[in-house]
Formats: structure tokens, sequence, C-alpha cells
């Protein structure tokens, strides 16, 4: 075998593999034993990366290929979400279809991590939308909520993805517009201040069904920092207003 068969493994090799592991019989005397295939590897290898166990005292070096190439290989980056940014770009984690099945477990991996971050931005905020206070408020997802970052995800470093304090609740509706620079917050003592674009002004003042969404009831004019418990910090509240509004 070569790194080619583990580094471009499909989802469909890797489940036929994985039949064969399965139907696997023990070796015996009149057995012998089996080569490992690619996806045993790759797993092994995966609980002594997320494990951080020493197989037997020794070191990568003492591996059988393809464990010290593969070692090599992810070495000259600091970990595995870095490797995985590096080898297929800078995407938010909902956006990536891969065939790979190699690339669909690391991405696995971040959104794990994606979804922690969720759960802890949404009950930070009450499970409600900062921007209008919708919510449906039984405690059951899907909840329409979404949990954005204030500074996106693909400009941020790690820390900064998973910082309570870069992530805002918002309906469907609010996110996008906030995600895409329509919206924007302003820091007060106590409080932020919801501005709006130019353009999004004008449509709500052409268009009543935009009014709704951006005016009046639609819009709140001021988020209290009562809730969130862990309010917008204000580094990445500056970042959007100076790199995403418009």
């Amino acid at each position: 075998m070569s790194l080619s068969d583990y580094l471009d493994l499909t989802l469909a090799q890797a489940e036929g593999q994985w039949l064969e592991i399965l139907a696997r019989q023990d070796a015996t005397p009149s057995r012998g034993r089996v080569n490992h295939t690619p996806v045993e590897t790759l797993l092994a290898g995966a609980v002594r990366v997320v494990a951080n166990v020493r197989a037997g005292g020794g070191d990568g070096r003492s591996f059988p290929f393809p464990v010290p190439e593969l070692a090599r290989l992810f070495r000259r980056k600091r970990d595995l979400e870095t490797a995985v940014e590096q080898e297929m770009g800078q995407r938010r984690p909902e956006a990536l279809d891969t065939d790979s099945a190699t690339e669909r477990a690391l991405v696995r991996m971040l959104r794990v991590g994606q979804s922690a971050f969720a759960s802890e931005v949404l009950r930070n905020y009450g499970e409600a939308c900062a921007f209008c206070g919708f919510a449906l408020g039984d405690g059951r997802r899907p909840s329409l909520l979404r949990a954005g970052h204030i500074k996106p995800w693909r400009d941020s470093d790690r820390r900064e993805r998973l910082d309570v304090a870069n992530g805002i609740a918002a309906c469907p509706t609010h996110d996008a517009a906030f995600d895409t620079g329509l919206m924007t917050l302003d820091t007060a003592r106590d409080h932020l201040t919801v501005r709006v674009s130019p353009r999004l002004r004008s449509a709500a003042n052409r268009n009543p069904a935009t009014a709704r969404h951006f005016t009046g009831d639609g819009l709140r004019e001021r988020i209290e920092l009562t809730l969130p418990v862990v309010a917008p910090a204000d580094e990445y509240l500056s970042w959007h207003r100076e790199r995403i509004f418009t």
C-alpha cells in the first residue's frame, strides 16, 4: 500500500473495509493474521491522537508503515484542525462537502466543536433571538435559532471560534442580515445599539414586508446586557463594524 490508499480513501472504500473488519474471524494457528486495512490504521491513529497515548511506551518510529509517514505528514502542522484547514481551505464546516472518508471524519471533529459553541451561545442568550426576541420556548430542537459568529469563522483562530463572547443568537432573518453586514452592533455602557445599513433602511421604507422585520416591533433598537450573561467582546464587535458592516 501507499500513502494514497490512506489519504484518498473514499467513503465507499471505508464502508467496505469496515464490513470486512466486522466479518473477520480471530486469528488461530491455522489461520494467520491479516494485514491491517487503511480504516484500521486511521482509526488507531485517531485514538492515539485524541487520547494522547503512547503505545507500549514507544514512539512513532517503532510502528510499521504507514504510521511514521502519517506522523511526519501531520507533525508539521500544529494540530488536526490546522491540518484540515490547510488541506481543505478555511471554509465553514457546515459548507464542506466531500467523498473522502478521511476528510469527512476530520470535518466531524470540527463540527463537534461547532456544536458545543452553538449550544453555549444559544444558552447564553436565553434560547431567544437577540435582535427580536423570537423563541419557540419549548426547549426542543430544531429551535429555528442560529448561533452565529460576530467575527466570522473563516477569519477567526481556534480560540475565537469557540469563544462564547464571539457568538450571537439570532433567528434566520436577523442572522443573515448581521452575517452579511446589513446590520451591526454599537457598544454602549450597559447595552448594545442595533444599527442597520442605509440599504436596509431604504428597503424597509419601500417594502412593508421588509419593514415588519427591521423596524418597530420586528427589530429591537437596543440589546440589554442582562442577557446575554457573557456580553459580546468589543474586539469582535469592532471587527464586524470595520470589516463586515456595509
